[in-house]
């Protein structure tokens, strides 16, 4: 082979071991290594981040990292780390990828208003994060004032109801809509709707509590269902009124007692228990009471009792039934020398017939004052009255024809009359004024109804009846003939039930409430006490010479006789163990006396006299 072949193959070895040691990097011609320190870290946004407490911000925790080249750095470790506001992150440590970017999620804490995070790499300073946190959305509603009151029924508790929204956290709610509504109770509250401050309260205007006694309840409603109760107790009010049981006392003899209790109630009528209630007298010697309410009949006489708590008061008269002191004539009506001819007393007047003046006066119920007088087209000879009603009261004229004049005593005028085609003989009434009883001089017994002024029946007893009795309790009117035959007519029947022979030429006979018959018989000098229902004589009481009437207290403790000289003779005493003289009255006019009367509880009589005077004896 040539020589100038060998020498080239040489160099092409020589060449080539030189390309290959080349690549290798065997020489300092090879490319530098690439920056991998952080020289910068930035922001992505510097936009403040927002978000409710407890949520995730509205951006990201987000940065990129370069080195001192500007070049960007991937795998580059990045720490995040919360500075303020108790927040959470997704991860506090984070790589950059290939944009150089590193990101985590932050979740604000529960603290309303700026926290603050940050972002490190290396030893690069910190760059920083701000979040504005708002309140969240309200998960409770919360009593802070009002509950668990009490007041007077009707009124205001003392401090309005407030409430408090708050979200997860406890951070007041503002501008939140809160409704108040009364569910119990029956009160009503005003302002009822009601903003969330900056505090997250929200106050009602004033709550009434409902006019019974016992539980309230409102309830503050807001959106998602949030609710709170509030409670309160009605109480009860002020003494406003008081029931009186009994509310009437039916009449009672001295010495009985009612007990009375009192139902203490305020304006609503809610009852007020243990109420304190003070009892008084109007007048202790008629009827005292203890402080427990007991009453006790002391004297003849109408009183009031009255209940007193606080302010309210109620009052319930009572009648005693009793009979006069009869120490003496205590007052004269003199009618100017003209006759009277009856009396009759209700429950708030006595009525006096003058026939000779063509009047009826009136006097209060005390017998002290006139009151009026009424004017009658004719002389009447009979007066009746309801004694437990006020009226109207009946005056007879007697005549061929006769004449039923109804009075009122509210205006003192005649408001109606009936005419009777017979003499008219004796007149009588129940003591409610229901019925009025005329008899007639042939037997029959005109039955008048108090109401309409119409007769509704007329039985025939038979001739010689001068005089009808009205027996106690309104049941029976009872007729004497003069031939000694006692008929008893049933006041609901209007039919007769009875009929009994007593005694002839009976001048003057009554019944006293003790339902026992009063008959005088001066022929032997006796008062004869007859049983109706025994048909017995149950005693004789001895009268003094020629007495013309009979009459007897209203307690029956007490005989009173007219005698034709002006005076009265008093017995007193009782039909078991007897009466004995007692008092003797003369008259202020010594013409004739004419006839006691009793008002209805027997406080004093009032004696008439030919002469045209009436004496009141109390």
């Amino acid at each position: 082979m040539p020589l100038v072949c060998h020498h080239r193959v040489k160099a092409w070895m020589l060449a080539v071991s030189l390309g290959v040691l080349g690549a290798c990097g065997g020489t300092d011609s090879a490319a530098p290594a690439k920056d991998v320190i952080p020289a910068s870290i930035t922001p992505v946004s510097t936009d403040t981040i927002r978000g409710a407490v407890g949520q995730a911000g509205s951006l990201p925790l987000a940065v990129i990292v370069k080195n001192k080249n500007g070049d960007l750095l991937d795998t580059t470790l990045v720490t995040f780390a919360v500075i303020s506001g108790n927040g959470t992150l997704g991860s506090t440590s984070v790589r950059t990828d290939a944009t150089g970017k590193a990101q985590t999620t932050w979740t604000l804490g529960s603290t309303v208003g700026v926290q603050k995070a940050t972002a490190t790499a290396g030893t690069l300073a910190p760059v920083s994060f701000t979040a504005l946190a708002t309140v969240g959305a309200a998960t409770t509603l919360t009593k802070t004032a009002g509950d668990n009151q009490s007041a007077t029924i009707g009124t205001n508790v003392a401090i309005a109801p407030s409430v408090k929204a708050v979200d997860s956290f406890g951070n007041p709610v503002s501008g939140m809509t809160v409704t108040f509504a009364v569910t119990a109770g029956g009160g009503l509250v005003t302002g009822a709707t009601a903003t969330t401050g900056a505090d997250g309260i929200a106050t009602a205007g004033s709550w009434k509590l409902g006019t019974s006694i016992g539980a309230n309840t409102l309830v503050a409603t807001a959106s998602g269902g949030l609710s709170a109760t509030f409670n309160a107790t009605a109480t009860v009010g002020a003494a406003a009124t008081i029931a009186l049981t009994p509310n009437t006392i039916s009449d009672q003899f001295i010495g009985q007692t009612v007990q009375l209790s009192a139902k203490v109630m305020d304006a609503s009528g809610n009852v007020i228990p243990n109420a304190v209630v003070a009892y008084t007298s109007g007048n202790a010697a008629i009827a005292s009471v203890n402080s427990a309410g007991l009453v006790t009949a002391a004297g003849a006489g109408t009183t009031n009792i009255t209940a007193t708590v606080g302010a309210a008061t109620a009052s319930v008269a009572i009648t005693v039934i009793g009979h006069p002191a009869a120490a003496g004539i205590t007052q004269t009506f003199n009618f100017n020398s003209i006759p009277t001819t009856d009396i009759a007393f209700s429950n708030n007047a006595m009525f006096v017939a003058v026939p000779g003046l063509l009047k009826v006066f009136m006097y209060d119920a005390t017998a002290t004052t006139q009151t009026t007088v009424v004017s009658l087209p004719s002389s009447a000879q009979f007066v009746v009255a309801p004694t437990h009603a006020a009226g109207p009261a009946v005056a007879v004229s007697s005549g061929a024809v006769s004449r039923v004049w109804f009075i009122d005593p509210g205006t003192a005028t005649v408001i109606d009359s009936l005419t009777i085609n017979d003499v008219v003989t004796s007149a009588t009434m129940t003591s409610d004024g229901r019925r009025v009883y005329v008899m007639q001089t042939d037997g029959t017994l005109n039955i008048i109804d108090g109401s309409t002024h119409a007769i509704v029946a007329r039985p025939l007893l038979g001739g010689g009846f001068n005089k009808i009795v009205m027996a106690p309790g309104d049941t029976t009117v009872y007729a004497l003939a003069q031939v000694g035959v006692l008929l008893g007519i049933d006041t609901r029947t209007n039919q007769q039930v009875k009929s009994v022979i007593v005694s002839q030429n009976i001048p003057d006979w009554t019944i006293g409430q003790d339902g026992l018959f009063y008959f005088l018989d001066p022929t032997v000098g006796v008062v004869r006490v007859y049983n109706i229902s025994t048909q017995t004589v149950v005693r004789f009481i001895s009268t003094p010479p020629s007495p013309t009437t009979v009459a007897v207290s209203p307690d029956s403790r007490q005989i009173w006789l007219t005698h034709t000289g002006g005076t009265v003779t008093v017995l007193q005493g009782d039909v078991t163990n007897g009466f004995l003289p007692f008092a003797s009255l003369t008259t202020s006019n010594t013409a004739p006396a004419g006839r006691a009367y009793f008002n209805p509880s027997g406080a004093f009589a009032a004696l008439t006299n030919i002469g045209g005077v009436v004496d009141i004896v109390r």
